[in-house]
């Protein structure tokens, strides 16, 4: 009996799709349907085919595409169109559509994040996408998550004082903590590079003092320490040769590397090398 009723059901849910809606103008909206590009002939699949044929059991799916058509000027509709698309990896329609959201809504926050989220993912490049993010931010300021955004694209684009700039401004609106020591340790990662050792130092500090599980922070401080230790070794950078504070700097960063070696047991000979290296260093400033 059980097999019988759920033919049954079947049955009546073919024939639902057939029985076609009332009021409707059913070539105007083949027409629409012909013009609605992957997105409106996927949904026809799951429907099937209730969607073209306009039949009654249709109404679960129709209200997506009613929402367009009875309030073209809602940007959230062209922005769930557009996330739609790219779900589909029609990556063309999902920039038309979200480029419409932000047509109908300029100063939206959701909007212009959305678009820069979206354009990222169509592939477009970091010029193209950064001022959504920075539109994004100038709407509300101290949100952390397009805070991150910008300052990535700003360290993209090799604007490293804008990045930092932004990186603390996302920290201090950051209220949590895993999410902050990544923030921190990101903005330790731009002072390495950028040869700030002393700044870096006190980033990969404070990331790995909120995630003590997080290792590479602890990689980061031990990266500091050397750069520390090489600066007053050699004298460089303004700093004064001193062999006695490269010495200590090497210590420090010895001891770190040992913490993270017994963290990251995969890599423990990578470590070991990378030991081996500081100690010579600090074994030559030592001696003199």
């Amino acid at each position: 009996s059980r097999v019988l009723t759920t033919l049954g059901l079947l049955l009546l849910v073919r024939l639902g799709i057939y029985i076609p809606m009332p009021g409707i103008d059913r070539v105007a909206f083949k027409s629409f349907i012909d013009q609605g590009g992957q997105l409106i002939g996927f949904l026809d699949i799951f429907t099937g085919g209730g969607i073209s044929t306009l039949g009654i059991f249709a109404l679960g799916i129709l209200p997506f595409i009613n929402a367009s058509i009875i309030n073209p000027d809602d940007p959230q509709t062209y922005t769930t169109l557009s996330k739609c698309y790219l779900d589909l990896d029609d990556k063309d329609n999902a920039m038309k559509y979200i480029k419409t959201a932000v047509e109908k809504d300029p100063e939206g926050f959701n909007s212009n994040f959305s678009a820069g989220q979206i354009l990222l993912r169509c592939g477009m490049s970091s010029e193209v996408v950064m001022p959504y993010y920075e539109k994004a931010v100038q709407i509300e300021p101290s949100n952390s998550n397009a805070l991150r955004e910008l300052a990535s694209m700003y360290y993209d684009l090799g604007q490293k004082g804008k990045s930092i700039s932004v990186f603390n401004d996302a920290i201090k609106n950051e209220n949590d903590k895993i999410i902050k020591a990544d923030l921190f340790f990101n903005l330790g990662v731009i002072h390495n590079q950028m040869q700030n050792y002393e700044e870096a130092e006190k980033a990969f500090d404070e990331a790995y003092y909120l995630n003590e599980d997080d290792y590479e922070a602890a990689l980061g401080m031990a990266s500091a320490y050397e750069g520390l230790g090489d600066k007053y070794f050699n004298g460089s950078d303004g700093f004064t040769k001193d062999f006695d504070l490269a010495a200590r700097w090497y210590r420090k960063a010895e001891k770190k590397i040992k913490d993270v070696k017994s963290m990251d047991l995969d890599n423990e000979a990578e470590y070991q090398r990378q030991l081996e290296l500081i100690r010579y260093k600090r074994d030559i400033a030592e001696q003199n």
